[in-house]
């Protein structure tokens, strides 16, 4: 036997020579070796059979073993070479389950972008005739029913793109215990009395380049889930540390990018995942609750906010011993990014002139009724190539360019910039609900790039519109 065996089997190689395999008893399943024996007695030889071997420390080791009869000494002896597989099965059932979500991805992405518009269209018109009505008459109260539901339908329209990672974020250097310190109040609210909930983020961990909204709802989805499967109580633990990644980490398909990294940590108490549940938990509308208590996008949206930050993600649990959670992001160097852009709570207006573009044409009609209605003067345009023609033939400033990033033939980014050499004051704000990598890197190069995300609320719409223009 070589180095490697014994190191397997845990022995000295005086306490294994003279012993069969059967008294070494490292086949997890004997019927295995029974096999094997057979085969060899039958052929001659056995290639790749598949086995689990039990190694020294009780951890049962995937293999495949080959062997065959050789004369060794005037004896019919078995010459087997054992090779351990557990590394290469779990990469190939991670790489499946990453092909598998990416698919997921693509198809939730693409839904998720046509039926931003549909929910804006019903969010937009809902706003205008409740508006029009008594807020008690039955009319009023069925519109505000729908209005509620285009909300939630928003909602969860958001989630699927964040698992996409198809959502526009921009992101910021962060302190990561600073934003749990300003999370504490909200997540405090969603524990239980019989939940204790501690932090051990007493460390300075460094930097990361996140979204902080996207962390805040990181940190409340696993909350709730820690809370959920704690139903008779218990404690959830939230920590941070510094940690550096080697490529011997495996936390997905792809090889470990090598370097420092601020590890999030969110454990609990609770009732534990068997391997099944653990297989499936990130995938989206997957979920152990009763119908009707859990859309089964909390933990999907998870993944996909730390896909798109460039970090990892990792699961452990046992049932009856609780769930550990555990988030890397890559450290940055850099400081605190404290800028904020100013949100008015109000619906404002005004007198100047706006470029509307979006080729979607109902919502491009209840975009414009509703700067209309504001005071705004609003020109429609279809199309980037209609919008061109329109800026190039009207007589009256414009003020500020409105337009749907993703269009046909040419984008709202190459627009804007075509559109300023022309009006070098132009005030632009770009809508969208829909990303992806290259839309975030044309945003990322437009100057003073102000994005609007679909579907969006009258109230939303006028308030980011004034603050643009004043």
């Amino acid at each position: 036997m070589n180095d490697a065996f014994l190191a397997l089997v845990g022995g000295k190689r005086d306490s294994v020579v003279d012993h069969t395999m059967a008294e070494l008893a490292i086949w997890v399943n004997p019927e295995d070796r029974i096999t094997m024996m057979k085969r060899l007695s039958e052929q001659g030889r056995v290639i790749g059979l598949p086995a689990q071997i039990r190694a020294s420390t009780g951890m049962v080791r995937e293999a495949r073993v080959s062997a065959e009869q050789i004369v060794l000494l005037g004896q019919l002896c078995v010459l087997a070479v054992t090779e351990d597989t557990s590394e290469m099965r779990l990469l190939q059932a991670q790489s499946e389950q990453s092909k598998k979500m990416e698919a997921v991805g693509r198809l939730a992405g693409g839904v998720a972008h046509d039926f931003n518009n549909l929910l804006g269209v019903i969010m937009g018109y809902s706003e205008l005739s409740l508006e029009t009505l008594d807020p008690e008459t039955k009319i009023a109260k069925h519109l505000a029913q729908i209005k509620l539901a285009a909300e939630r339908g928003a909602h969860l329209t958001r989630q699927l793109l964040v698992f996409s990672r198809q959502q526009v974020v921009f992101l910021k250097v962060l302190d990561l215990n600073a934003v749990i310190h300003e999370a504490n109040k909200l997540l405090s609210r969603v524990v239980r009395e019989d939940i204790i909930l501690s932090y051990e983020t007493s460390i300075s961990v460094g930097f990361i380049k996140a979204d902080a909204g996207q962390i805040e709802q990181v940190l409340m989805n696993l909350v709730v889930n820690a809370r959920d499967a704690m139903p008779d109580g218990g404690e959830i633990t939230i920590a941070t540390n510094r940690i550096e990644l080697n490529d011997k980490y495996c936390l997905g398909p792809e090889p470990v990018i090598v370097g420092d990294y601020v590890m999030l940590e969110v454990r609990d108490t609770g009732c534990g995942m068997d391997e099944p549940t653990k297989a499936h938990v990130f995938e989206p509308f997957f979920t152990t609750k009763p119908l009707g208590k859990g859309t089964g996008m909390g933990l999907a949206s998870v993944y996909g906010i730390v896909q798109q930050s460039g970090g990892y993600i990792s699961v452990s649990s046992e049932l009856g011993r609780g769930t550990t959670f555990k988030l890397y992001f890559p450290q940055v160097q850099g400081q605190i990014d404290s800028g904020t852009t100013p949100v008015h709570t109000e619906s404002m207006g005004g007198n100047e002139t706006i470029l509307l573009v979006e080729d979607e044409a109902a919502l491009r009609e209840i975009t414009a009724s509703i700067l209309r209605s504001a005071g705004y003067k609003v020109i429609e345009a279809d199309s980037a190539t209609k919008a061109i023609q329109v800026a190039g033939t009207h007589s009256e400033p414009i003020h500020l360019l409105l337009t749907d990033v993703i269009m046909p033939h040419m984008s709202g980014v190459a627009l804007s910039k075509r559109l300023k050499t022309s009006i070098p004051q132009l005030k632009v704000i770009f809508a969208s609900g829909y990303g992806g990598d290259e839309l975030a890197k044309q945003l990322s190069e437009a100057t003073g790039a102000v994005l609007l995300s679909k579907p969006f609320s009258k109230t939303s719409l006028l308030a980011l519109v004034h603050t643009v223009l004043h």
